[in-house]
């Protein structure tokens, strides 16, 4: 049972740089202990889930594979769930 999803800033986390063409970065003001993140592409499609835990302010994520144009990336942590668009060149 879903209580409530508490929606975060955009000044919580950051991702740069964007658009990218390979890595792509996430950046979190504050020490994450777990973060989720999926990347969807425009058809609805996820194409990655990875969660990562413990993690230290800075997050790198090998995109190199992905085929060029617009995806939304989805982060949520315990306390908040934030989507931005990502564009790969």
């Amino acid at each position: 049972i879903i209580l409530g999803i508490e929606n975060g800033s955009d000044d919580d986390i950051i991702l740069y740089p964007n658009p990218l063409n390979n890595e792509l970065t996430i950046k979190a003001q504050n020490r994450l202990t777990q973060l989720l993140v999926k990347i969807i592409d425009t058809n609805g499609r996820m194409i990655l889930s990875e969660k990562h835990s413990s993690t230290g302010n800075d997050i790198k994520l090998d995109m190199k594979n992905f085929a060029s144009g617009t995806y939304l990336i989805e982060l949520e942590t315990n306390k908040v769930k934030i989507i931005k668009k990502i564009i790969k060149q």
